[in-house]
């Protein structure tokens, strides 16, 4: 999410195009490779932990200025279970249609989904 102070309204920015915009080295590169998983977000300061991963745009638990910030929203460490990624994608520039279109998907048959750790039932 971007703020515009000036229009007074906020700009949101989707997170795989924004992967996408930093995996093509912001547009530089014709192709870049997306792996999809899922990580356990700290509600507080964790570098740490190994296990959780954090929300560098969190001012509330990053107050100071940092030259990364703009990069992700959700900063994980470099390990990450083989089971929590969903799969890879590889994205392609597609000359015709001028804009960026997925090549292929490589699902992870061993993917389990972040829905297992949930304690919310369905509604009846």
């Amino acid at each position: 999410m971007e703020r515009d102070a000036a229009a007074q309204t906020n700009i949101v920015h989707r997170a795989r195009m924004t992967a996408l915009w930093f995996g093509t080295d912001f547009g530089r590169k014709d192709e870049c490779y997306l792996y999809l998983c899922w990580v356990v977000v700290s509600p507080r300061r964790a570098v740490e932990i190994e296990g959780m991963a954090e929300e560098p745009r969190d001012l509330n638990t990053y107050r100071r200025y940092s030259a990364y910030q703009t990069e992700g929203e959700i900063t994980a460490k470099v390990l990450i279970p083989d089971n929590q990624i969903m799969g890879c994608e590889k994205w392609e520039w597609d000359q015709s249609a001028n804009m960026m279109s997925r090549a292929w998907l490589h699902p992870n048959p061993r993917f389990t989904p972040p829905d297992t750790l949930s304690n919310v039932r369905e509604l009846i």
